[in-house]
């Protein structure tokens, strides 16, 4: 049986909630130190009223996705059953939810706020964009460590391909979780706007294709299921590449099965995993915005979940590959 290929989506719009940045080309890499405390001004970019009761997290998200639909020219003549969001998210809802354990815990379920209570379900995190965007199709939360964003971009994909939508949002937000560890905290937020291959491209006339697969901790098995990834997501090609990985054995086989596969004279840089799922993201956002040639994103975790993306630069406004 033949496997069909991921089904390839033009970038019509991009957005970014970031404390360094409101262009999306320069969404990665962050720069270091804390961001300001003062970045987000909720009243200045979201507007004077309705949010706030809205966690922090809900809010990067509500203005990446503004922004992205807004880049492509908003959203008017597609109807709202033909809308779908993707939401990525690892810690974004940790402070609301520590919030909601110290309050029960100091007092009683009593204690909790009808307005933040129903923040318990991850999911809920997407309702306010997924309203104010009319995404009627469906709206779907991914939350695996670290390629949860582009796990949302490839099953939204799929969703688009099978007809239950035009229009893909896809996006991830994250916020810093208590506590230090190894990875860089993460704070913000991006989106992207997709639609078929045959719709004009938008932000750097860029398409793209993606795919998610789950590898066994055996380095001939990984180079060979992630360069059958690569395959499906380049068409053969092998453009230079991004690869976000933890320090596991994992992430080291399949740094040397990118680096196998794209062959040696082909670039592979190799990009430190962050706390959440942010950092795939942020370096396919900034290459996708700035529409610098073909390229490949890969990431990777310790537990052998593995998302792989290609980027390729569309020919002309609205022309087909």
């Amino acid at each position: 049986m033949t496997v069909p290929r991921s089904p390839e989506l033009a970038v019509t719009g991009l957005g970014v909630a970031l404390p360094w940045t409101a262009d999306p080309a320069e969404a990665a890499p962050p720069p270091a130190g804390p961001p300001p405390a003062d970045w987000f001004d909720t009243a200045a970019l979201l507007g004077p009223r309705g949010y706030r009761y809205l966690p922090d997290s809900g809010r990067y998200l509500l203005l990446a996705t503004r922004r992205a639909v807004a880049g492509r020219g908003g959203l008017d003549e597609v109807p709202g059953e033909d809308r779908g969001l993707a939401l990525a998210t690892n810690a974004g809802l940790t402070a609301t939810l520590d919030a909601m354990d110290d309050a029960v815990v100091s007092g009683s379920a009593a204690g909790l706020s009808p307005a933040t209570a129903p923040f318990f379900a991850v999911n809920v995190l997407a309702n306010r964009p997924a309203t104010e965007q009319r995404t009627h199709g469906f709206a779907l939360t991914f939350t695996s460590p670290l390629v949860a964003g582009l796990e949302a971009l490839a099953t939204g994909a799929r969703a688009l391909a099978a007809g239950r939508c035009t229009v893909l949002l896809a996006g991830a937000v994250e916020q810093p979780p208590p506590g230090t560890g190894p990875a860089a905290p993460e704070l913000g937020a991006v989106a992207l706007l997709l639609e078929p291959a045959t719709a004009p491209a938008g932000p750097g006339r860029t398409r793209c294709r993606s795919r998610t697969l789950f590898v066994p901790p055996d380095p001939a098995t990984v180079r060979e299921l992630v360069t059958a990834a690569i395959d499906d997501v380049t068409g053969g090609a092998r453009p230079p590449a991004y690869v976000i990985v933890d320090d596991s054995p994992v992430g080291e086989a399949v740094v040397a099965a990118v680096v196998a596969a794209v062959g040696g004279g082909t670039p592979v840089s190799v990009v430190p995993a962050g706390a959440g799922c942010l950092s795939p993201m942020l370096t396919l956002t900034r290459l996708a915005a700035t529409g610098a040639g073909d390229h490949l994103v890969v990431a990777a975790t310790a537990a052998g979940n593995v998302a792989v993306a290609a980027l390729t630069a569309a020919p002309s406004r609205g022309g087909t590959p």
